[in-house]
């Protein structure tokens, strides 16, 4: 979807989230409010509610953007869910293939191009790996997965102290796939 095109849509979907909830507000956030979006830009969009609106507004979420565009999947983070003030919501549109663009161009394609080198370690007896593409995804969970928490998939700025985390990741991934594990 070209940025023009997902700049619309994001219009769209305020437009709907605006009008699903008098008093609340909705506003752009992320690459594309900030006018950098790519073809790998997804929306960011806050929807803030009149107090004590937000478990309604969660409930028909799904029935609200339906109403724009075919929702394929809506998703809450589990770490929100039973919170009456906030949610982190991550909706899925068909056909919207942004999120296919971005795992083919991110997580698959770093497990990919991860997995060769994995595999010269283990030649050189660093590492004791039997499928390299898996321990690729395992490295990747095992490190990556924590920032993204953290930072609500990029949203905020990693906490301080935290990248820490990410070290340690790779101490597991050492005492599983060490040589001398």
């Amino acid at each position: 979807m070209a940025s023009a095109d997902q700049a619309s849509f994001a219009r769209a979907l305020a437009s709907a989230l605006h009008g699903a909830a008098p008093g609340s507000r909705v506003s752009l956030i992320g690459s594309l409010g900030a006018g950098t979006a790519d073809e790998y830009s997804d929306i960011d969009l806050p929807w803030v509610v009149p107090d004590g609106a937000m478990p309604r507004c969660a409930e028909w979420l799904g029935e609200v953007l339906g109403a724009v565009a075919e929702v394929a999947s809506v998703r809450s983070v589990p770490e929100f869910q039973r919170s009456g003030l906030r949610r982190l919501v991550f909706v899925r549109f068909r056909g919207v293939p942004v999120l296919e663009k971005w795992l083919a161009a991110g997580p698959q394609s770093v497990r990919e191009r991860l997995a060769p080198y994995l595999r010269k370690i283990t030649e050189r007896g660093l590492l004791a790996i039997d499928d390299a593409k898996q321990a690729a995804l395992h490295f990747n969970l095992l490190t990556v997965t924590t920032v993204f928490q953290r930072t609500f998939y990029g949203s905020m700025p990693m906490p301080p102290g935290e990248a820490d985390e990410s070290v340690s990741g790779v101490r597991a991934f050492l005492r599983l796939y060490g040589a001398d594990s």
